[in-house]
């Protein structure tokens, strides 16, 4: 049972995650948190040498890392992006302060995502670039 409601939060996790919504990703995955936990004591405590469980308990802490640093990836760079839209655009005069801001957005977005999704580094970066040709 346990290991059902982990498969259905990661897979609430990742639906939310192919369709950009980071805040829904970020509560399935802190809803996870606790049944992963409390399956992964019920193995250390169980007598038996459930190997197929010790791995599905590995393997899913990988992915969910995996999918919180991009999910936090993307609330990094939607932060960016209002900020650009909000302290720069809107205004007349140039907020130093605000462009260095979203460029450390942008630049968390980027470490977050290293080695775990390409195309969201290659988003943030491209922001980056884009800024730096603007200002």
């Amino acid at each position: 049972m346990l290991k059902q409601l982990v498969m259905d939060y990661f897979h609430i996790s990742v639906v939310a995650l192919e369709d950009s919504d980071y805040k829904e990703s970020l509560r399935a995955l802190t809803e996870l948190y606790t049944p992963l936990t409390k399956l992964e004591q019920l193995v250390s405590d169980s007598l038996d040498d459930d190997t197929f469980l010790q791995d599905f308990i590995s393997n899913m802490n990988e992915d969910v890392f995996k999918n919180r640093c991009i999910s936090e990836s993307l609330q990094k760079r939607s932060i960016a992006d209002q900020l650009l839209e909000t302290s720069i655009y809107n205004t007349e005069d140039l907020d130093v302060t605000a462009i260095w801001q979203v460029i450390d957005f942008y630049t968390e977005s980027i470490v977050l995502t290293r080695e775990n999704d390409v195309e969201q580094e290659a988003i943030s970066l491209t922001k980056i670039g884009i800024l730096y040709h603007k200002v």
